[in-house]
């Protein structure tokens, strides 16, 4: 699979510039000539320049994928970034979990949540903070945002009224369902300006847009970046599926996102300046054993928790 092959591609984080030599240009020519489009690969090796995820998130893959790490050792790790400590007990603390007491130390909030949640949401609140204070060329970051956000939350609720445990891998996985996007907008965009043209002229979806445009979408995209990153196979799985939950698991990840995005959409929460609401893949509804009335109280839910979620979050 091609998610694989990333894992031994050149680090993708140095910080972004806009190309102004010719490797831009002939990425576009290739797209116009190909019939297969930009190889994402390519991109990923020759020009995504992102900023590398910090040590200590290597360090806690490290520790989750050794089974004599303890509890202790990963709040050790987590406590080696201030940041990250701070956001982890920022969640520990919120509506999210309603925990009688304060919790105010990093071994406590893995004590409590575990060790497999909190390592999800320190990595997920690692790419979060890894972008949340830096300008992209034609995308609106607070839109961006608002929609990735919104769609974690929605995420996390669908999730519980379809019986799910876990909450917080359905949560990081809204959260970064869209990082494919912002990569292309950053390594090409030229050509990421191309693919919202083309969905305004042609009233298309933006992912529609992209395949047509570059050859691949944001989501294959996203995926190839998080295997390349160590995150979990899960993880991957439901970013990559996320407009296309049945050619995955049908019960996975994906088909919770998938939805959470559509409503995120529709409840105003759009990502990019061009979108359309996204039918709902025919066999979501019934992968996930729910009924209309199970959606009820979702909008409350989440005008109930975004704003917390965002202060919680660092916004």
């Amino acid at each position: 699979m091609a998610m694989r092959r990333a894992e031994a591609k050149p680090d993708l984080f140095t910080h972004p510039k806009p190309r102004t030599d010719g490797a831009s240009d002939n990425l576009r020519h290739k797209a116009a000539t190909a019939g297969a489009g930009v190889d994402p690969m390519e991109i990923v090796s020759r020009e995504i320049k992102l900023h590398s995820l910090p040590r200590v998130i290597i360090e806690l893959q490290r520790a989750i994928d050794n089974p004599a790490s303890s509890a202790e050792d990963l709040a050790r790790i987590i406590s080696l970034d201030p940041g990250l400590s701070v956001y982890l007990l920022r969640i520990a603390n919120s509506a999210l979990y309603s925990f009688p007491s304060r919790i105010d130390t990093v071994s406590r909030a893995v004590a409590l949540l575990g060790t497999r949640q909190v390592s999800v949401l320190a990595l997920g609140v690692s790419v979060l903070k890894s972008y949340n204070q830096r300008p992209v060329q034609l995308l609106n970051m607070e839109h961006f945002w608002r929609h990735s956000i919104a769609c974690a939350i929605l995420a996390r609720a669908i999730a519980a009224r379809s019986g799910r445990k876990d909450g917080e891998r359905y949560f990081v996985a809204g959260l970064l369902h869209d990082l494919g996007r912002l990569a292309i907008f950053e390594a090409i965009p030229d050509m990421a300006r191309e693919v919202l043209e083309l969905a305004e002229a042609e009233h298309l979806q933006v992912v529609q847009a992209e395949r047509k445009v570059l050859g691949f979408d944001h989501a294959r995209l996203g995926a190839i970046l998080l295997r390349k990153w160590n995150f979990p196979l899960n993880l991957a799985l439901a970013v990559l599926h996320h407009h296309e939950p049945s050619r995955g698991e049908p019960r996975g990840e994906a088909a919770v996102v998938h939805l959470a995005d559509i409503l995120s959409k529709a409840l105003g929460y759009g990502g990019t300046p061009v979108f359309f609401v996204q039918p709902l893949d025919s066999g979501v509804w019934e992968s996930l054993g729910l009924a209309a009335e199970d959606l009820a109280g979702l909008e409350a839910d989440l005008d109930a928790r975004f704003d917390e979620t965002l202060a919680m979050l660092g916004w």
